[in-house]
């Protein structure tokens, strides 16, 4: 009898409990000087943003242990950490290295950060599963989260879509036909574009400014001809090549705006695309984590696909599918109660 394939066999999420609204202050000088690309960031009614003495580490201990109670595992049963946090302390090492002994992880654990922003966690699942298949673990936990509304300014269209939160999937042998194993994968690279989107501080006289992200124009044009143009046809080509109908597949993808979302809609036809946009808004690399945790349970089909979406700029999608005796109706993934 062959082994049971990787599994997500377990998922949770944290965000903050502090509640920020678009009618918030914060916004004041957008709604009054309106720059130019607020017309591409839309779709958010809440987003959830950390308070003092909260961290991004915190945030993703808090996704990782309900992950490992989802899994019915415990720290001692993990063999590697990945994943990333983002903006870190420092800017070496990761947080994750935090996140591992706050998780009182064995020291034979190796943390492993990807720092792809915002493809982490798919790069994640993809060497959880080799790692896995091959023999060199059994169980790999993965968390990605980000405390971005302290790392934008709030004097660019980008900022309103900020959000903080984390989620984390637990990696290891399936244990249950409703469980969704990697299938397949397929990556779209635009290194060319370089530096049209990407985080660093200012020179202000003879000081820095906090790092924030900056969004060229070149950058904005990205937005519309990478993302909208070019990152679904990772979807399309997986869908493809396994002979899948729109209807077969549920879609969790990057969640920077409705406006993108709405156009992989219609590029993709009936694909069921489930996200959190409205109540955390942009969680940036922890938005597919933190989906698959709060909405795991609401997908209906034996097909999964995750779209990530990055600043080098890159798009990877992944295809996911349960057991082949799954019923489609089942449940999809052990995810705890949400964590605040």
């Amino acid at each position: 009898m062959s082994p049971a394939p990787p599994a997500i066999v377990g998922t949770g999420f944290a965000v903050p409990e502090q509640v920020r609204t678009n009618g918030d202050p914060i916004f004041d000088w957008l709604r009054e000087h309106a720059p130019g690309g607020p017309a591409l960031f839309t779709g958010y009614v809440e987003r959830r943003v950390l308070g003092p003495g909260e961290t991004v580490t915190w945030l993703m201990v808090q996704a990782a242990r309900a992950a490992l109670q989802a899994a019915g595992a415990g720290p001692e049963s993990v063999d590697v950490l990945l994943g990333y946090g983002s903006v870190a302390e420092y800017i070496s090492p990761n947080t994750l290295a935090q996140v591992h002994a706050e998780l009182g992880l064995p020291a034979r654990v190796p943390a492993l950060p990807f720092a792809d922003d915002f493809t982490n966690f798919n790069s994640a699942v993809v060497a959880a599963d080799a790692l896995i298949r091959t023999g060199s673990a059994k169980t790999a936990l993965i968390v990605c989260g980000d405390n971005w509304t302290a790392y934008v300014d709030y004097h660019t269209p980008q900022s309103v879509s900020a959000g903080d939160g984390a989620g984390a999937a637990v990696i290891a042998p399936a244990t249950s036909a409703t469980q969704f194993s990697l299938v397949d994968r397929e990556h779209l690279t635009a290194s060319q574009d370089y530096g049209a989107m990407f985080m660093a501080a200012d020179a202000v006289g003879a000081a820095w400014s906090a790092p924030y992200i900056h969004i060229t124009q070149q950058g904005f044009q990205d937005f519309v001809s990478f993302g909208i143009g070019e990152a679904p046809k990772v979807v399309s080509t997986l869908m493809e090549r396994h002979g899948l109908q729109p209807s077969e597949v549920t879609l969790m993808c990057h969640q920077a705006s409705a406006t993108l979302i709405a156009s992989w809609q219609e590029t993709l036809g009936p694909v069921k695309i489930l996200d959190t946009l409205a109540e955390y808004a942009n969680v940036v690399l922890a938005a597919i984590p933190v989906t698959l945790a709060a909405r795991g349970a609401e997908i209906t089909t034996d097909h999964l696909i995750l779209l990530g979406l990055g600043v080098q700029l890159q798009a990877s999608a992944l295809l996911l599918a349960r057991q082949p005796s799954a019923a489609a109706t089942s449940s999809a993934l052990a995810s705890a109660p949400h964590v605040r």
